[in-house]
């Protein structure tokens, strides 16, 4: 028994009942930091394993971009599962949406960006540094524009239209730490390209969090 239960047994005054509860809402957040964690800790092993001592140029843009996706996807999964449990149902729902927001906000830009740099690595003319610069910040642009679309068009009735701003790309720091992998793996050196995938998990963990703490 608490010490507070000991001293005010039937009479406890507000702070009590504010502090536990605070407590159980910290509690309660890291939660789906655990899940989102585990599941983008996961698929990051397998495909460290998978892809020992390949180079990156062998790996190419399409693995690197679905291995991008997978580890986001399993990152969301993990926080939304977790941050359901003891939730309510309008909860949870508003929960998987969240999560379906995250992972359409990454999936459909990098898919963009990914089969960019397929075809720049198919065709030499394009394998220039600017021109996949260039075409990165454009098809990074277009999947975010294609995403707020979707959204407006899956959202419920009751919510406001989102609209796109520069704000919203500047923001995706996950889709141009994703899109160096992608795209210029292969100009990096090993260390480089270590430290590159290894910030990539943290990224997509906390936004798997963010979906599983969506109240």
């Amino acid at each position: 028994m608490a010490a507070a239960d000991l001293i005010y047994k039937d009479f406890k005054p507000y702070s009590y009942y504010k502090n536990k509860a605070q407590k159980q809402k910290t509690k309660k957040s890291y939660v789906p930091l655990i899940g989102s964690a585990l599941g983008a800790g996961l698929s990051y092993a397998y495909y460290a394993k998978k892809y020992k001592n390949i180079p990156e140029k062998e790996i190419g843009a399409l693995k690197t971009g679905l291995k991008m996706i997978v580890m986001c996807f399993s990152a969301i999964t993990g926080g939304v599962l977790t941050g359901s449990i003891g939730a309510k149902k309008d909860s949870v729902k508003r929960k998987v949406k969240e999560g379906a927001f995250q992972m359409m906000n990454m999936a459909i830009p990098m898919t963009f960006v990914t089969l960019f740099h397929h075809a720049c690595q198919n065709i030499k003319t394009l394998d220039k540094t600017a021109i996949k610069v260039l075409g990165s910040i454009i098809a990074m642009v277009s999947g975010a524009i294609s995403a707020t679309v979707i959204t407006n068009i899956t959202r419920d009735k009751d919510q406001p239209k989102r609209k796109y701003s520069i704000k919203d790309s500047t923001a995706n720091f996950d889709d141009v730490v994703a899109t160096v992998a992608i795209g210029f793996g292969k100009d990096l050196t090993p260390t480089q390209n270590t430290i590159i995938n290894s910030i990539v998990p943290f990224i997509y963990a906390y936004n798997g969090m963010r979906a599983g703490q969506k109240e």
